[in-house]
């Protein structure tokens, strides 16, 4: 405490209300930002996840709906696609068979894949802004490899 401040009593009070009104501020806008990003994440897992689009709603896979959809169904094929890779062999399966059984893909360089699916809105995401494909690789006319990539 300087000299100014002993003979002028309002000038120390008015530094004491200046700095507490500083801390409440830096407090209320902390305070803010951790509320915010709260409710960004309360709203993001209630909005996007899984369930709300029925696209974790698992269907088993279909050839003609797979190819040409169905009335009123959205991300079809993202329903499809587990079921798709677990019980059927695509492992050595030929183009033309591939072609028969899903239609032919699309042969984008994208993902360094063969033949890719679009499948519908990433499944396993805090906020929904990614796709997911299915990836498919031949090796002499032959599947290789499939997998579910992400863009």
């Amino acid at each position: 405490m300087d000299e100014y401040e002993l003979l002028h009593p309002p000038v120390r009070e008015a530094r004491i209300t200046v700095r507490r009104f500083l801390l409440l501020a830096v407090l209320a806008v902390a305070g803010f930002f951790v509320l915010l990003m709260v409710s960004i994440g309360f709203y993001s897992y209630f909005t996007f996840r899984c369930h709300t689009a029925g696209v974790c709603d698992k269907i088993p896979f279909d050839s003609e709906t797979w190819q040409f959809g169905q009335a009123n169904e959205t991300y079809i094929r993202i329903r499809m696609v587990d079921d798709l890779r677990s019980n059927h062999a695509l492992l050595g399966m030929t183009q033309d068979a591939i072609d028969d059984l899903l239609g032919p893909g699309r042969t984008e360089t994208l993902f360094d894949c063969d033949y890719i699916y679009w499948l519908g809105p990433e499944r396993q995401s805090f906020i929904v802004i990614d796709s997911e494909f299915l990836c498919l690789n031949f090796v002499n006319g032959k599947v290789s490899e499939h997998k579910l990539v992400v863009d």
